[in-house]
């Protein structure tokens, strides 16, 4: 199904169509409205689209990017290179309705197409609007060349450049308005071989290959335009000709670079007509108040000044708001530093209020003469005294009892009782019974035996100086024994 009505895009990737030429080629005849957005992205076009006959049937047409360039040298916006002799767009579609296209970059590519934006043979007129585009190549950059197109043509505030013959070309009888267009290179930069009666207004003709105007002696009026050799003098017009410049000095900022932005107001700075009855800005959008010749405005000191102190001003609030952000981010701070020490007072208030529960409970189960049941695991090392009563743990608790006096029987403990050095020294640091001397035995620091002399008459007790004391015989290891006591065998 043909194109007819909708909002559409051409994208390089996710779009309703991925080229120039496929959106143009699916056009039917308009049955509502259509729009066509496009990414500032580079396309590649292998061919032109095909001759456009369809009808506009009083809607509109309109073709825009996302976003407008934002430099003249085609480096920058809704980029479409032409690798063909194709036409970039060839139009004969039949009015009335309105037919948009601004803010496209077209450019020769690796062949030259024979036109760029052309229009021919057209049977009813149509409002054609053609703004803010950068077309750089080609045979001629823009041609029209009908007598149907009139009043409603628009052409105004396009960079134009490097065509191979004439870059602007208004020929057969098309009139309308053309206006604040920059036009460089090519045989020619503007022709206006036309029947009736077009006019130029505050068009820039730069460094053509032979003139910056041509064919402007029949019925073509020019007002305030500037060219820079002499084909536009006042009395080179064949309708009216006044307030136009000729042989003008580069006014570009560096047309070398093709910056064709205006950065000294020079001789066309401030030169051009107003012409806010049909427009109001120039190629990048600015308003314009200068009126400079050609597609950008030169912008003055006070026009900079102006947005300046407007964003000084912006500053001004950005900053306030910054420094309240700012204390008020502060005052968060030292809240949470206030509840955070506010914590921490809290937890040793309930730490001391537990160390004093404790020290009670010490006290009272040093006292205690009955049975004693904790609720629940009791983490506290106390040192058990004699009492008259039974003592019963419900939880784990680590003992440590300073000594134990006349072991009447055999002592098993379930778990180990960390006491270094034990008075009684037949007994090791876990209070079990060594017994003789073994020398297969791996004794510990401080551990205690009997040592037996080999013929049974003499008795010693010795305590290990060393850890993992294996094989190392008591009375003749000093460095591994201490001697406490020795007795002959009775």
């Amino acid at each position: 199904m043909p194109l007819t009505q909708g909002s559409v895009t051409i994208k390089l990737a996710g779009g309703d169509y991925s080229t120039w030429t496929a959106f143009w080629d699916d056009l039917g005849n308009l049955t509502g409205d259509i729009t066509c957005t496009v990414d500032a992205s580079v396309f590649t076009e292998a061919s032109g689209p095909a001759l456009i006959t369809e009808n506009l049937a009083g809607y509109t047409l309109h073709v825009l990017p996302v976003s407008f360039p934002t430099t003249t040298d085609a480096s920058t916006g809704a980029r479409f290179t032409f690798n063909t002799t194709d036409y970039i767009l060839y139009m004969s579609m039949e009015g009335p309705g309105d037919l948009i296209i601004e803010g496209m970059v077209l450019i020769e590519g690796t062949s030259t197409p024979i036109r760029g934006i052309s229009a021919f043979a057209i049977s009813t007129e149509f409002n054609f609007t053609i703004r803010r585009n950068i077309v750089k190549g080609g045979g001629r950059c823009i041609d029209i060349n009908d007598s149907t197109l009139s009043a409603g043509l628009k052409i105004y505030n396009n960079i134009l450049y490097n065509s191979t013959f004439t870059v602007l070309n208004i020929a057969n009888g098309a009139t309308g308005v053309i206006a604040n267009n920059t036009c460089m290179g090519g045989t020619s930069c503007v022709a206006g071989n036309s029947l009736g009666a077009v006019t130029f207004e505050n068009i820039l003709a730069y460094d053509p290959g032979e003139s910056g105007f041509v064919s402007i002696q029949f019925n073509a009026n020019g007002y305030n335009t500037a060219s820079s050799d002499a084909t536009n003098e006042d009395g080179d017009w064949g309708g009216t000709g006044s307030n136009n410049l000729s042989s003008i000095a580069d006014p570009f900022n560096n047309f070398g670079a093709d910056d064709f932005t205006i950065t000294a107001e020079g001789a066309i700075g401030s030169a051009g007509l107003d012409l806010s009855g049909d427009f109001t800005d120039d190629f990048f959008g600015v308003t314009r108040s200068n009126w400079t010749i050609g597609a950008c405005e030169f912008v003055t000191l006070q026009h900079i000044t102006e947005p300046v102190n407007a964003l000084i001003e912006v500053e001004a609030t950005i900053l306030g708001v910054w420094a309240l952000t700012r204390a008020v981010s502060v005052l968060v701070e030292v809240e949470v530093d206030i509840t955070a020490i506010k914590a921490r007072i809290e937890a040793v208030s309930a730490l001391i209020e537990v160390e004093a529960d404790i020290t009670e409970l010490k006290e009272y189960v040093r006292s205690y003469g009955g049975t004693l049941t904790p609720s629940a695991t009791l983490n506290v090392l106390v040192t058990p005294l004699p009492f008259p009563g039974g003592l019963t743990f419900a939880g784990s608790v680590v003992p440590i009892p300073t000594y134990v006096v006349g072991l009447s029987g055999e002592l098993v403990l379930a778990g180990s009782v960390e006491l270094a050095n034990p008075s009684w020294l037949l007994i090791d640091d876990t209070l079990t019974w060594q017994g003789e001397w073994d020398e297969a035995r791996s004794y510990e620091l401080n551990d205690a035996v009997l040592y037996k002399r080999s013929d049974g008459n003499e008795w010693h007790v010795f305590v290990s100086k060393i850890t993992h004391n294996v094989g190392n015989t008591p009375t003749s290891s000093a460095g591994a024994w201490r001697r406490y006591y020795q007795e002959l065998w009775l």
